[in-house]
């Protein structure tokens, strides 16, 4: 991965553990496809909808290393 992405994909997660998720929208493609075990999601809104519901799950998210 190169160190832009690498750099995108970190304030991510950054954002997405502070339950942030106003910075989140902001590196996510209005396409964006999520796929589970339980169901699969194309869409900003529908995405964001979901990582509210699994934020509710957590208390902090930890990024233990990168590459």
């Amino acid at each position: 991965m190169n160190q832009k992405n690498m750099t995108i994909a970190n304030t991510f997660y950054i954002a997405f553990g502070e339950k942030n998720i106003e910075a989140m929208e902001k590196h996510l493609q209005t396409d964006v496809r999520l796929i589970t075990p339980l169901s699969k999601l194309q869409g900003k809104e529908p995405y964001l909808e979901a990582a509210k519901g699994f934020m509710a799950f957590f208390n902090a998210l930890s990024i233990r290393a990168t590459s």
